[in-house]
């Protein structure tokens, strides 16, 4: 359709903010994409904060592929300074799980496994989802350290330029997302 005119693919994000916060952050997307020099489009619930910025972008080129990455994680890092949350409505998945430290302490992400492994003991139901690498030795099992440059607890996250967290490169992340038609990755 329409986007794909623009360019072939994109990624379509799920972050929420505060209401009250809502023209900051659309503000905040806006810096994103021109300090990437990216095109993002902007899809959203403004009633309930919930945005979907829509980073366009052509998967062929490698270095626009990684402004894509970091935009993305910029992008989280940002809604979660003004209060936010990883996702409105979409959830974690795969390719937002290793975010998990920003927003949650390392007892509560053990906590979560607990819980997951008591109700899925053979790790049948979608593994390598929404807690960080379990399958690693990750923060969410085995009490190992949080992403690199990523806090231990809420509403503390990585100042710009900080390192990258595990699968923020591509063929990390992006290699592992869900296709959406038209070339889209979605999380």
């Amino acid at each position: 359709g329409a986007i794909a005119r623009l360019r072939p693919c994109y990624d379509l994000e799920d972050a929420t903010v505060p209401r009250n916060r809502l023209t900051e952050m659309l503000r905040q997307v806006t810096e994103v994409a021109r300090e990437y020099r990216l095109q993002i489009g902007m899809l959203a619930h403004a009633g309930d904060g919930n945005l979907h910025p829509l980073i366009l972008f052509d998967d062929r080129d490698r270095e626009e592929l990684d402004r894509v990455m970091a935009a993305r994680r910029e992008l989280f890092r940002r809604a979660l300074a003004l209060g936010g949350t990883l996702s409105g409505e979409h959830g974690i998945g795969i390719l937002k799980k290793e975010f998990m430290p920003w927003l949650f302490e390392q007892g509560a992400l053990q906590a979560m496994a607990a819980i997951k492994a008591a109700f899925d003991p053979g790790g049948t139901l979608n593994p390598g989802k929404v807690l960080p690498d379990d399958r690693t030795g990750g923060p969410a099992t085995r009490g190992g350290a949080p992403a690199p440059g990523a806090p231990a607890a809420r509403g503390v996250v990585p100042a710009p330029g900080a390192p990258a967290a595990p699968g923020d490169s591509p063929g990390g992340a992006a290699g592992q997302g869900e296709a959406d038609q038209g070339g889209g990755l979605h999380s």
